[in-house]
């Protein structure tokens, strides 16, 4: 760390070439866009002072400086690839989420200097979708962070940059089921065990996670339509193979559409056609197929209601679906690893649930 300081103005943090090329990826998009040129000769401190957010907080230095000195550290150490979904790309792909369509959708792969290269035998595999309401990625806090955490563990795992908004239902969610076709085709290749692919979603992508897994096989009929048409070399590759996830982990996700809603996340996925709001209220509509899922969230979220967890466990419940559902007392919401919070210890009791 201490590549940049609350003293650099915008400007020299986001022009510099390795910046330019990857911060779109680490820095939420909705942050990025607030930095227009008006802003850019400012510091990081005159900006804390002066830049509103679209959400109406102060701008936060730290999400910027936090967000650069990860992408400086990575290209360093040369620990991160991309594997493009829907098309096959050149070496050296690099996604520019800022096109928000299937050109840029990827899985993101980091390799942790504590795990090994090539592991003796195959590894379980982690997709890890990370929130933003499906109007932009958190890739850092949901994404990385959890990532390295589980490559730690004995986990391959894998960021999703998936499309959201304007992008619609179900288009995310089969970028989803593309990801873990995918990782199955190549299980070889990727020393993973096809049988043990774990998807987690926080927030939003929690519900991209439950939704993808209640409606595996319409999504799929989607999908395959689409490559069918469109790529049917990618059609022959992925044909048979199974979207349907092994295990599902959800921190603080949405779920529910009617009662307890997270409105911003129902209109960024909908577009506002309110009859897909009973569809996409995931507890009403799962079944015995359901994956296992391990479910958490905070009891002081302000944003979304722990109800959302609360109801989809009763519902896994009901239909005879192993779960686990843990309520934490403090945390909020987007917390991530919840490291100081008393969610801390969520990752370790989901690794033991997946013993099982």
């Amino acid at each position: 760390m201490g590549h940049f300081t609350r003293n650099d103005t915008a400007r020299a943090i986001l022009e510099r070439p390795e910046i330019q090329k990857y911060l779109n990826i680490f820095l939420p998009g909705n942050v990025l866009s607030a930095l227009t040129e008006e802003y850019r000769d400012r510091t990081l401190s005159e900006l804390e002072q002066e830049l509103e957010m679209p959400w109406g907080a102060p701008f936060i230095p730290e999400i910027l400086l936090n967000a650069a000195e990860r992408v400086e550290e990575l290209v360093e150490d040369h620990r991160f690839e991309f594997i493009p979904l829907w098309h096959d790309a050149p070496e050296g792909f690099i996604p520019d989420l800022r096109d928000n369509n299937r050109n840029s959708v990827c899985l993101m792969r980091i390799r942790t200097q504590k795990a090994p290269e090539e592991p003796a035998a195959a590894r379980p595999a982690a997709l890890i979708c990370p929130g933003g309401g499906y109007e932009c990625l958190t890739v850092q806090d949901e994404g990385i962070d959890l990532a390295e955490y589980l490559e730690q563990k004995g986990y391959a795992a894998y960021v999703l940059l998936y499309r959201v908004a304007p992008n619609r239902y179900p288009e995310p969610q089969k970028d989803l089921a593309l990801a873990i076709k995918l990782v199955r085709a190549n299980a070889e290749r990727f020393r993973i065990d096809p049988e043990r692919v774990l998807i987690m979603g926080a927030s939003a992508a929690g519900h991209l996670c439950v939704s993808q897994s209640a409606y595996t096989d319409e999504i799929d009929r989607c999908l395959m339509a689409d490559l069918e048409a469109e790529q049917p070399e990618l059609a022959d590759r992925y044909r048979g193979i199974s979207p349907k996830a092994d295990a599902v982990c959800c921190l603080y996700p949405v779920v529910d559409f009617t009662q307890y809603a997270h409105e911003p996340s129902f209109q960024a996925l909908s577009g506002g056609d309110e009859r897909l709001r009973d569809r996409l209220s995931i507890q009403k509509h799962v079944t015995a197929d359901f994956p296992p899922a391990f479910l958490w969230t905070c009891r002081d979220d302000e944003l979304v209601p722990y109800q959302n967890t609360e109801l989809l466990a009763a519902a896994l419940e009901e239909k005879g679906v192993r779960v686990c559902s843990r309520i934490y007392p403090q945390g909020g919401h987007g917390c991530g690893l919840a490291k100081g919070k008393s969610a801390e210890g969520w990752i370790e009791e989901l690794l033991e649930f997946l013993k099982n």
